[in-house]
């Protein structure tokens, strides 16, 4: 006969499931915070990379990980806890997400005040998520999509400026309307640099470069001062406004920050 295999004592099949329980538990912390970071702070790793590449900021997710137990394991507890932080609302994570195709999409028709009631043609929108590596309903895999700089090569990057630069660029669009509108609330005429800083703040208040800055108001000296006194001068004023925020729209912070 076979001898039966020898049995486990009871005392080491449970110190065996307390360590494994404790381990799924630390585990599932991490997991939960770095997601949460990424999603709200800034962007981390591809998943499966997660077990070899430590997390962007060890410390935010400690904080998260702590507000976890110490909770009980309340996610709201969690988000208290990432919204109330110094990371944040640190500079050091400022514009440091890359937008995603979708929100690349929705953020910029929400701008321009385009579909803001049912009609024609959002399907055809929401393809553009497609062509920008983004099919929603399909993702490469369960774990979601790939984010970061991922989502940027010289095919998808050209997709996204290009459905931006279009829809800011319709100055007959309500969103577009209502910015030149802003804009021309600034005073009777404005400077090339005060057209610029108001078109800037007026699209997202982007954090852009001094080299960049400098190119919109170079473009917009072009042109000189913006008036609005007359129909030929408001007609003028829209027309380089709209353009001013094409160009913003294709400037490495729109599309990544």
């Amino acid at each position: 006969s076979v001898a039966a295999p020898p049995r486990t004592p009871p005392c080491e099949q449970l110190l065996t499931a307390v360590v494994g329980r404790q381990r799924i538990i630390l585990d599932n912390a991490r997991f939960i915070a770095r997601h949460m970071y990424d999603f709200f702070v800034a962007d981390e790793p591809p998943v499966p990379s997660w077990r070899q590449t430590p997390p962007r900021d060890m410390e935010a997710i400690k904080t998260l990980e702590k507000a976890y137990f110490d909770s009980g394991y309340n996610i709201k507890a969690m988000l208290r806890a990432l919204l109330t932080s110094d990371f944040f609302k640190s500079e050091d994570v400022r514009f440091a997400k890359v937008k995603n195709p979708a929100e690349i999409v929705a953020g910029t028709l929400r701008l321009v005040g385009d579909h803001r009631e049912i009609k024609p043609g959002l399907w055809e929108i929401a393809q553009e998520c497609t062509y920008m590596g983004m099919n929603l309903m399909d993702p490469p895999t369960v774990e979601g999509w790939h984010t970061g700089y991922e989502w940027i090569d010289s095919g998808t990057l050209v997709e996204r400026v290009n459905f931006a630069s279009e829809y800011l660029g319709q100055t007959d669009l309500p969103g577009v309307q209502s910015l030149v509108n802003h804009l021309m609330a600034l005073g009777e005429s404005l400077s090339p640099a005060q057209f610029v800083e108001g078109s800037i703040d007026l699209v997202g208040t982007l954090n852009l470069t001094e080299d960049t800055r400098q190119a919109l108001v170079a473009h917009a000296q072009e042109g000189g001062d913006l008036r609005h006194g007359t129909e030929a001068d408001r007609a003028e004023f829209t027309r380089r406004a709209g353009e001013m925020f094409q160009m913003i729209a294709s400037t490495s912070e729109f599309q990544f920050g």
